[in-house]
């Protein structure tokens, strides 16, 4: 009777320790788990920011992409304008040479005859130095959109960078699209170039995409929370072990 009652002691003065452990265990816990919560929001706002300005450069890709195009079909037309006026700039001295009479080298035909049936202005040299000055405007425009292009591949390299290191994090298994305002119009805001303009009359939030988001500091946030993830879960695995053998 005495070993039974002071096994039963032991046994009952471990256990009250044990509660109180796990009491303690469990309130750690829900104070993590509060933590971890707003961790978890923070990391899904900076998520769907990020999704916002991809689906914006997305959009600023393909509209330089087709401003790209008409450049170079501007640019074409220009050249055949060009290659235009030189061929007549050509015959005009051409005709300029013949003689009254004189078979012309090109079609045969005597110079009068000729003369009176392609009657045409001379080209000037004015529109020459026009067409030379827009083809000069072209090629700047052209390269000014390649070099955008550019700058929005690697931009939107960094962002599906981190957007996947996000969606493994926040364990994301379906794609987000931009948020729309209640008339149905997404709130991304699309301009014609890099530079952003800001509305100052607008009272709607929107985000500012002329800044690069902090990537380092984006990606401390996701060690942080994979560390508290990885750190709540050991606990309730804890916590689970401890009340089970306590229940035996």
């Amino acid at each position: 009777g005495n070993v039974l009652e002071k096994t039963y002691r032991d046994k009952h003065q471990a256990y009250n320790k044990n509660v109180k452990a796990l009491t303690t265990l469990k309130v750690a816990i829900e104070k993590n788990n509060k933590a971890f919560a707003l961790q978890e929001a923070d990391l899904h706002a900076v998520y769907e920011e990020l999704s916002s300005r991809l689906a914006y450069l997305n959009r600023q890709y393909t509209t330089s992409s087709r401003t790209l195009d008409t450049l170079n079909e501007k640019e074409e037309q220009n050249k055949q304008r060009q290659k235009e006026w030189q061929q007549e700039h050509m015959a005009q001295l051409l005709r300029e040479e013949l003689e009254d009479g004189a078979l012309c080298p090109v079609c045969g035909t005597p110079y009068k005859e000729h003369h009176s049936k392609h009657i045409s202005l001379s080209p000037s040299s004015a529109s020459l130095n026009t067409l030379e000055a827009e083809q000069k405007d072209l090629e700047k425009q052209k390269k000014q959109q390649q070099a955008l292009l550019q700058q929005l591949d690697k931009d939107r390299y960094s962002l599906t960078t981190h957007l996947s290191s996000l969606k493994d994090a926040l364990e994301i298994t379906e794609e987000l699209t931009p948020k729309e305002d209640a008339k149905g119009v997404s709130k991304e805001k699309t301009v014609s170039d890099s530079s952003i303009i800001s509305d100052a009359s607008s009272t709607e939030p929107t985000i500012s995409y002329d800044l690069v988001p902090d990537y380092s500091s984006i990606s401390r946030q996701i060690s942080a929370y994979l560390q508290a993830k990885g750190d709540l879960r050991r606990q309730k695995e804890q916590y689970d072990t401890q009340a089970t053998a306590l229940k035996e």
